[in-house]
């Protein structure tokens, strides 16, 4: 992101999920976390954890945000947090291990990516705990592979094939 703010490009660019002055952007619905957190507090869950990794993006940043915001509103107070060292599936299978195995408890989880959330439902599961029955997991749908998973993961937010229409669109009036 700094890279970009401070070039400019001798060729047409479209940036997905990323805002940066100068450039053409499209960006998903900055509020996918309160989606998600929307989701889990009418399936009646009230112990809600987010799980993120470092550092964030600003996509992952804004699903965090949104989340923690709806959630707080409806809860009264904030959800917990779960921050793996990094964005991947194996950081996050360890972060949320970890909480589990410190007797932390929680009955929803917001997974900022669903490749984390692929580590999470590993250390859920290893934990002796059922998805959706003891956890619900949430998604955002940026894995074609989330439909199966064991049991399928729940997503929230855009399709990512209308983000890249938009990219499409936007490439070729550049172009045009």
């Amino acid at each position: 992101d700094q890279f970009l703010v401070r070039s400019h490009l001798p060729f047409p660019v479209v940036l997905v999920n990323r805002a940066i002055p100068r450039y053409s952007c499209v960006v998903e619905d900055p509020e996918a976390g309160g989606l998600a957190a929307g989701a889990l507090l009418r399936g009646r869950r009230r112990n809600l954890a987010v799980l993120h990794g470092t550092p964030l993006t600003q996509t992952t940043q804004n699903r965090v945000d949104s989340f923690v915001r709806v959630a707080t509103s409806q809860l009264g107070r904030p959800p917990r947090e779960i921050v793996a060292d990094k964005l991947s599936e194996e950081a996050a299978y360890a972060a949320v291990l970890h909480f589990l195995e410190r007797g932390e408890r929680v009955d929803g989880l917001y997974a900022v990516t669903d490749g984390i959330a692929l580590g999470a439902f590993h250390a859920i599961k290893e934990k002796g705990l059922h998805i959706p029955k003891d956890i619900a997991v949430v998604g955002v749908g940026d894995y074609d592979i989330s439909a199966f998973f064991d049991p399928p993961l729940s997503v929230v937010g855009g399709q990512r094939s209308e983000l890249g229409k938009e990219a499409s669109r936007l490439l070729m009036r550049q172009l045009e």
